[in-house]
């Protein structure tokens, strides 16, 4: 079973359509519809686990460098590149505000009309 989801993978990874995998899977392995949607769910779910895998990697990598780019910057009293390497740290992590600068038409001031409830 194994061998036939890495084949379903493989189809997948190839750009093979549903359709395509349905009609391989029936003629070399002789299964129906539903067993062959299992295999191509189960790749599916391998292919997701080794993407969060990679991805997690990935993050660890991208962190470590730009941690060391801020100390080696540091230890040389270059300011200027612990700032961006840190503002990418933050990135990373999620810790950096976005901020929205709002103007009114033309770039102009806001125009705003206070009214107050009149005792009636």
């Amino acid at each position: 079973m194994l061998e036939r989801i890495n084949d379903v993978y493989t189809f997948l990874l190839k750009g093979a359509s549903r359709q395509e995998i349905l009609e391989y899977s029936g003629q070399t392995w002789g299964i129906q519809r539903s067993q062959t949607d299992t295999y191509i769910a189960r790749a599916y779910k391998y292919f997701n686990e080794r993407t969060q895998i990679k991805r997690d990697t990935e993050l660890g990598q991208a962190l470590e460098r730009y941690e060391m780019l801020f100390q080696k910057a540091f230890k040389v009293q270059d300011y200027k590149t612990c700032i961006q390497a840190q503002t990418r740290i933050d990135k990373i992590m999620g810790l950096e505000i976005e901020r929205k600068e709002f103007t009114g038409k033309g770039g102009g001031a806001i125009v705003y009309k206070l009214e107050y409830p009149t005792d009636e």
